[in-house]
């Protein structure tokens, strides 16, 4: 084993200290044991990071380790080693979650194997070139770190292993299998043989290829492994004939020697190669089957084996119990981590997968939350669509699979649905152990119903013509379905726990006919086996299921004409993906990696789904949520099956009261808010407590001025995980609770505290904008900062400070306008630009702040941009994370995540209808496009929920230089009064509100007091 000194440590020079925020990280040089040392003296703060980091220039073999002499004082930190390829994106690290610190020196080794893929653009099999090393220490407190004689050891095995047998016929030597030219071993006799490989040291592999002769196949054999003191151990074995060409997956083994104990036929055995793959290639079940996946035709394994992205929604009741995903390829996972069903099907003598197909995916009527997909190709179409109903033990999936044969004479077609352990959720979205595999240790069947794991049952009210199971190491089952057959075993055990079954339903149909086999799995919970004859009255669930869902989400509260109906049509959707991600009284934010209940995803939720006129789920959340609440007012970030977690993110503060707020503004209940008035004056007190954290005298000049008056760093930015930071995403959420307190306060008659808050409002207020000015100024940004240490540019969290905080008219004009300005240039330099990686689309929450600034045609573009970005484009939904390359295969947060589709309500509905605080007024389509209005129907609302009631109006362009407005009865009318601001042609030159002229106008809008309305907008000469 060949070892490469990296670094002597005799200097610093080649080392770069990284210390944000608050962190501090210095650099020495000692003397050490043989030679040099270098020493990290580092404060991390109260939560943060430190780096030190090397540039290299490293080609890294095939397995190898590095090495470090180490010694430390402080207390136990984490500590990362990590490598970076530049070229591919990408970082690598092992973190160790408690380094030990040892007052003396100690070697640190770091093997290849306990290096994993971190992050990065471009997902890679293995890491062959690094470009820097880092080491971070992470955590709290002080200590200093030694590192000497930094070493790369190369442990790759380049030797040749010594085969023997048991026997072997003149010619057919065992070392023949090495040599894979087609030259078998094969034994002189029957009965049992033995094959051995001594390694003559330790060698690291992870997966051995086997082929076998056709004419000379065992009729089983076991594969031992043997350890440093020369004892084996069985590590896999078969239990029947084993296939021709099977891999054994192995990840992490370690052996001195290899052996095959063969139960050979009559006739003996022959074997024909035998191959080894490095550690690499299956440091994990999961990376062996994508290394198999890669090898095999596209198609075999499913897209995210192929590390490609594929995206996915979810099947829920409109009940919203049992979740299922499919994706778009028309793969289906029952339920969380479980099993998963594709589709194969066979014409003639051409054998189709999904990669052989036209693909499409579709929603029920263009909107439900029922999504099918589609298989085209000239011979024959097959639509899968699965529906969840029932709740509870009752829970069913339905999945309906129609096969129509397309051509132009009768066909004998052959639908296969095959249960594997391959999930809808990629390995890159892995969460509380779930995602890429399943778990699959058992699978028995046959024509009427297949057990799974004696846990889960596929039921088939049309049964199946042929059923199969195979064990993993067996074989493949789809190189079988290939070849038009299926395994002999009706029941296989797995001890890998990657089993597989095959259903093969054949069906001779007419030209231009079709059939619909259906295939349901019962909930987990359901004990009885299923009626047959209630299996078959279920098959109507679809309808029924289609019926429920237009029950539920009712009619849109908007109209545009039909060419424009896809943001209406989005929102629809947006709404249906809350109520389906709900568990319970919980507003969860995705069916899988955030199955979580975040109190900022909840309110945005619950609130969207209150300006549609569906109060009921956020007070339920709010009721529920309450009961966490610490006695100290403190408010849990989070809250999911193990409990509440308790970042600091003191944004809760402000999100809870305004759910509250809103809840009862939008749906006025006495007893609703008798029950969380207690709670509001907890959070307040807590919220008053942290904040007089920042009123002391210290903080009242610099370097401490910028941080007066707001609430401590917080975590609540995900950009502040690290290095927590005075978050004005915090303070603006702060603000607008304030002011809701104060309201709320006013409802319980408490009208000295109404007061009092108010005036807590009005100063909190000036310490924010007086400190973001500080902030602005300290980094020399004409932009609004995200935070007060970094001075970065976040528009998107900036946004809230207009959509939430309703803070428009205190902040100055012009730094909102150039922050605006800034991301509006970002997104045509991405537009028009291949350096970028991903975005969120978060961003919708601008389209709402550009409103509000009274920038409607950058919102509208805005709008049109994200919502041609929806993946697909067809299940209208986005993920947390959006790619520019659709396929890479990198962590997209969940699908559906409807916070973000609730950001999107938010927003488009400000399009119609938003309250304004600074002068107390209701504003009415400022973000209608003028292109909406071509049409005679224009645009309709009908009972949108405000503040100040249900407001309804209808807006049409009779003319080119004119709009007519017309506002029912029914809303309040605001102190302010009603601010109209359709879209004109040009300049507002008359206005006529109940065919009297009216004066109160500007050139863009006008201000009316009077319900009903009906308006008649003059403007100049219409644009060309």
């Amino acid at each position: 084993m060949a070892s490469i000194l990296l670094d002597d440590f005799h200097a610093s020079a080649a080392w770069t200290a990284i210390a944000p925020g608050a962190t501090r990280l210095q650099f020495n040089v000692e003397d050490a044991p043989g030679g040099h040392a270098l020493r990290l003296d580092y404060d991390l703060g109260g939560n943060g990071f430190v780096i030190a980091r090397r540039v290299l220039d490293l080609s890294l073999p095939e397995d190898y380790a590095f090495e470090l002499i180490t010694r430390g004082v402080g207390q136990q930190h984490i500590v990362e080693f990590k490598l970076i390829d530049t070229a591919l994106g990408n970082v690598w690290r092992l973190r160790e979650e408690q380094f030990s610190l040892h007052d003396g020196w100690t070697r640190w080794r770091i093997a290849a194997r306990e290096i994993g893929y971190a992050w990065g653009a471009r997902r890679s099999r293995r890491l062959a070139h690094c470009d820097a090393l880092e080491i971070a220490v992470v955590g709290s407190g002080a200590g200093t770190l030694w590192l000497n004689d930094l070493r790369l050891i190369d442990e790759t095995y380049h030797d040749t292993p010594r085969v023997t047998a048991s026997s072997a016929l003149p010619g057919h030597a065992p070392a023949q299998i090495l040599v894979n030219d087609g030259q078998a071993w094969r034994s002189s006799a029957d009965g049992a043989q033995c094959l051995s490989l001594a390694f003559e040291r330790e060698r690291a592999f992870s997966a051995l290829h086997i082929a076998w002769d056709s004419d000379f196949t065992p009729l089983a054999f076991e594969l031992d492994v043997a350890g440093r003191d020369g004892a084996w151990r069985c590590v896999h074995s078969t239990a029947g004939t084993p296939a021709l060409r099977s891999t054994v997956l192995l990840p992490d083994t370690r052996a001195y020697g290899l052996r095959l104990r063969i139960s050979a036929g009559p006739r003996g055995c022959a074997l024909l190669h035998l191959g080894l793959e490095p550690w690499f290639y299956a440091p994990t079940l999961h990376d062996g089957v994508t290394s198999l996946a890669l090898a095999a035709p596209t198609g075999q394994f499913p897209k995210p084996l192929r590390e490609q992205q594929s995206y996915w929604t979810v099947i829920a009741a409109a009940a919203g119990s049992g979740v299922a995903l499919i994706n778009t390829e028309g793969l289906i996972e029952v339920d969380h981590g479980d099993f998963a069903i594709e589709a194969f099907v066979r014409i003639g003598t051409r054998f189709y997968t999904w990669a052989d197909v036209a693909l499409t995916a579709c929603l029920r009527d263009d909107y439900l939350p029922l999504p099918s997909v589609h298989w085209r190709t000239a011979e024959f179409e097959l639509e899968i669509t699965p529906v969840m109903t029932g709740a509870g033990d009752e829970a069913m999936l339905d999945i309906a699979y129609r096969l129509r044969n397309c051509g132009a004479q009768p066909a004998d077609l052959t639908l296969y649905l095959v249960v594997r352990p391959y999930l809808v959720t990629p390995a890159w979205q892995i969460w509380q152990g779930r995602g890429g595999l399943a778990v699959l240790h058992r699978i028995a069947g046959d024509k009427g119903e297949v057990r799974i794991n004696d846990t889960r049952r596929l039921l088939l009210p049309d049964q199946a013509d042929a059923f199969g199971a195979l064990a993993f190491g067996a074989g493949d089952i789809i190189e079988l379905l290939r070849e038009g057959r299926l395994p002999a075993a009706h029941d296989v055990e797995d001890g890998d726990g990657l089993a597989s079954g095959a259903l093969a339903f054949k069906r001779a149909l007419e030209a231009g006919g079709s059939t619909v086999i259906h295939c349901h799995v019962p909930a987990q919970t359901a004990k009885t086996a299923a009626n047959p004859t209630a299996l078959t009255a279920r098959i109507d669930n679809h309808a029924q299921a289609a019926a429920d869902w237009r029950s539920i989400l009712g009619p849109c509260p908007i109209q545009l004409p039909t060419r424009v109906h896809g943001p209406l049509l989005t929102l629809q959707t947006a709404a249906a993906h809350i109520l389906v991600n709900r568990d319970g009284p919980r507003l969860q934010p995705g069916p899988r990696r955030y199955t979580r209940a975040y109190l900022r995803d909840a309110v945005g939720m619950g609130t969207a789904l209150a300006r549609l006129g569906r109060v009921a789920p956020l007070k339920d959340f709010l009721d529920w949520y309450r009961a966490f609440q610490r006695d100290d007012g403190e408010l849990p970030d989070c809250v999911d099956d193990t409990g509440p977690e308790w970042l600091p993110e003191f944004d809760a503060y402000g999100e809870y009261i305004h759910g509250v707020a809103e809840a009862q503004r939008l749906a006025p209940d006495n007893e609703f808010l008798a029950r969380q008035w207690p709670h509001v004056q907890a959070v307040l007190a807590r919220f008053e407590h942290l904040r007089s954290l920042r009123t002391s005298h210290e903080y009242r000049s610099a370097p401490l001025a910028a941080r007066y008056g707001l609430l401590p760093e917080s975590m609540s930015h995900e950009g502040y995980m690290a290095q927590p930071v005075h978050a004005y995403w915090d303070d603006f959420w702060a603000l607008r609770g304030l002011h809701d307190a104060a309201w709320l306060a006013s409802q319980v008659a408490a009208h000295d505290e109404a007061r009092r808050l108010a005036a807590l409002a009005e100063e909190f207020e000036h310490d924010l904008h007086a400190s973001l000015a500080l902030t602005m100024q300290a980094h020399g940004i004409d932009f609004l900062p995200g935070s007060v240490e970094l001075g970065d540019f976040d528009a998107t969290a900036t946004a809230i400070a207009l959509t939430v905080a309703d803070d428009g008219a205190g902040l100055p004009r012009a730094a909102l306008d150039l922050t605006f300005d800034r991301y509006l240039a970002i997104r045509a330099a991405r537009a028009n630009s291949l350096d970028w990686s991903n975005y969120s689309a978060y961003e919708v929450r601008i389209v709402g702040a550009l409103i509000r600034l009274g920038r409607r045609a950058d919102a509208l573009q805005v709008l049109d941009d994200l919502l041609a970005d929806c993946r697909p484009a067809a299940w209208r939904q986005w993920p947390e994370q959006s790619w520019r390359e659709v396929d890479t295969p990198a962590f997209l947060g969940d699908l559906p995540h409807s916070w973000i589709g609730a950001e999107y309500i938010h927003a488009l509905l400000a399009a119609f209808a938003f309250e304004r605080r600074a002068d107390a007024s209701l504003v009415l389509a400022a973000g209608v496009a003028a292109a909406w209005l071509d049409e005679a129907a224009g645009v309709q609302v009908q009972e949108l929920a405000t503040h100040y009631g249900r407001v309804s109006y209808h807006l049409h362009r009779p003319r080119a230089d004119t709009v007519e407005m017309h506002i029912a009865a029914g809303p309040r009318l605001p102190r302010g009064g009603l601010v109209l601001a359709p879209p004109l042609a040009g300049a507002l030159r008359a206005v006529t509100v109940n065919g009297q002229p009216h004066h109160d106008f500007d050139a863009t809008q006008c201000r009316c007091h009077a319900l009903p309305a009906h308006i008649i907008f003059v403007c100049g000469e219409a644009r060309r």
